[in-house]
């Protein structure tokens, strides 16, 4: 690639000046060559990457790469249940929650809820409690075990075996970031960007994306 080359057509033609670059399938390492109009030479120079701007340099390697600071635990993706006997309709819901108000059941929603008309479901979510806190409530601790249980006991997983009560993937991370405030979320796959505002009551599934930061969902 040659940025700023002097052309002249003819003794007598207007003098002008070109960019021309030239790309072949490389068998040897890429060229840099710079023409000298002083002295009407080329020196060229050799490297082991081109970028794209044409300029030489190193090849980068996951060892040279850095994560920006600044987006470190802003920006998650949702819970994974692995098991839908954590799911409970409206109806269920709101009848286990009149006689037990303070039950660890939350509002869940998916991409779908999100994109389309919400389902209203709900789900049990004994976040990381160990099981001896988690049977502190019994009704909803029977529910898992007869629901999710059965399919947690053939999971290769062994700590999805064990820990059977609680989601798959529990994501600590994003629960820590959760009650610090408004959240938004965005569906993992949309034709269209889609925000929603939420709180640490609502409970995303791993179909959605969640940022600490409302402003960085809508903008980013």
């Amino acid at each position: 690639a040659i940025a700023d080359h002097p052309w002249i057509a003819e003794s007598d033609g207007a003098a002008v000046r070109i960019a021309m670059t030239v790309t072949a399938r490389p068998s040897t390492r890429p060229q840099l060559l710079r023409y000298d109009s002083l002295s009407g030479s080329l020196n060229e120079l050799q490297s082991e990457f081109t970028g794209s701007d044409l300029k030489l340099g190193i090849v980068a390697t996951a060892s040279d790469l850095e994560s920006l600071r600044s987006n470190q635990g802003m920006a998650h993706v949702g819970f994974q249940l692995n098991g839908q006997g954590f799911v409970l309709r409206a109806v269920e819901a709101e009848r286990l929650l009149d006689s037990m108000p303070d039950a660890p059941i939350r509002p869940l929603l998916s991409g779908r809820d999100l994109s389309a008309v919400s389902r209203r479901l709900f789900v049990i979510d004994f976040g990381l409690m160990e099981e001896r806190r988690a049977r502190a409530w019994p009704v909803l601790f029977d529910i898992v075990r007869a629901r999710v249980k059965p399919e947690r006991d053939a999971n290769a997983r062994a700590s999805r075996r064990i820990g059977w009560w609680k989601f798959g993937e529990p994501n600590p991370s994003l629960r820590a970031a959760a009650v610090r405030g408004q959240t938004a979320s965005s569906p993992r796959r949309s034709q269209r960007s889609i925000a929603a505002f939420g709180s640490s009551m609502h409970m995303w599934r791993s179909t959605v994306r969640w940022s600490e930061s409302p402003a960085t969902m809508l903008h980013g």
